[in-house]
C-alpha cells in the first residue's frame, strides 16, 4: 500500500513538473545523442511564445501609443509612417535599424519599428491615433516618392515602364543589379538603394514604396 502511495506521489509530481516546463524550455531540453538548440531572442518574444500576457507599450509610451494584450486579444488602431522598405537580405535589416535611428534622433518623441514581413524588411515610425496626427509629422520633413528621387538621380523613370523587361534594360544603362525574381517595384527599389539612399539628407521620408 505503501508503494503504492509513494508511486502515486510521484506521479503527481512528475505530472506537476511536465505542466511547470515551457515550451521554450522543451525545445532547449538536452537529450543524449541528439543536438542541443538555443533561442536567442526578445525576452517578450519568449513570454509570448509561452503563452503568457504582454503589454508591448513601455509605461512612458504615449497614451496614444500602440499596445496589444495577447490574453485578452486587445489591438489599439492607429497610424505609423513607414520611412524604409527593402529586400530581405541581413543589409536591409540594418539599413531599416539606421533609417529607424535617423528619424528619431531628429524627432527624439516618435519611436521606431523595425519588422519583417517576407520577402522585406520595413521601419515605421510613430504611434499616431488620427491620420491628421500623421500628416502633422509628414509636413515637417521633405517628403519625396521613391520613383521621383530615382529619376532626380538618374533621371530613369522606372514607374513609366509597362514590363519588366523594360525595366530590366533600364537598370542595365545605370549599372543597378536586380535579381530574377525582381519585377518593376524591385528594381525600382534597387535602384534607389544603389543611387539614392546614401545621398539623402535626413530626414527624408520617402513615399511610394513598392508593395
Amino acid at each position: 500500500m505503501k508503494r503504492t502511495i509513494l508511486a502515486g506521489i510521484l506521479l503527481v509530481a512528475a505530472v506537476l513538473c511536465s505542466r511547470a516546463q515551457t515550451f521554450t524550455e522543451y525545445l532547449e531540453q538536452t537529450s543524449a545523442g541528439q543536438g542541443t538548440v538555443t533561442l536567442t531572442q526578445d525576452p517578450r518574444l519568449t513570454e509570448i511564445v509561452n503563452g503568457a500576457d504582454i503589454e508591448m507599450a513601455s509605461d512612458e509610451a504615449p497614451k496614444n501609443d500602440f499596445s496589444m494584450h495577447i490574453g485578452k486579444r486587445q489591438r489599439l488602431k492607429g497610424y505609423r509612417i513607414q520611412v524604409y522598405w527593402g529586400s530581405s537580405q541581413r543589409v536591409d535589416q540594418q539599413k531599416a535599424q539606421r533609417v529607424g535611428a535617423q528619424v528619431t534622433a531628429s524627432f527624439p518623441e516618435l519611436r521606431s519599428y523595425v519588422t519583417f514581413s517576407a520577402p522585406h524588411w520595413r521601419c515605421h515610425v510613430g504611434d499616431f491615433a488620427t491620420r491628421e496626427e500623421a500628416n502633422e509629422y509628414l509636413s515637417k520633413v521633405k517628403r519625396i516618392s521613391m520613383n521621383d528621387a530615382v529619376k532626380e538621380a538618374t533621371g530613369k523613370d522606372f514607374l513609366s515602364c509597362k514590363t519588366v523587361e523594360e525595366a530590366r534594360k533600364m537598370a542595365d544603362e545605370i549599372g543597378v543589379p536586380y535579381e530574377p525574381r525582381h519585377g518593376i517595384g524591385g528594381i525600382l527599389n534597387q535602384a534607389f538603394e544603389e543611387k539614392v539612399e546614401e545621398t539623402l539628407m535626413q530626414p527624408t521620408f520617402i513615399t511610394g514604396h513598392p508593395t
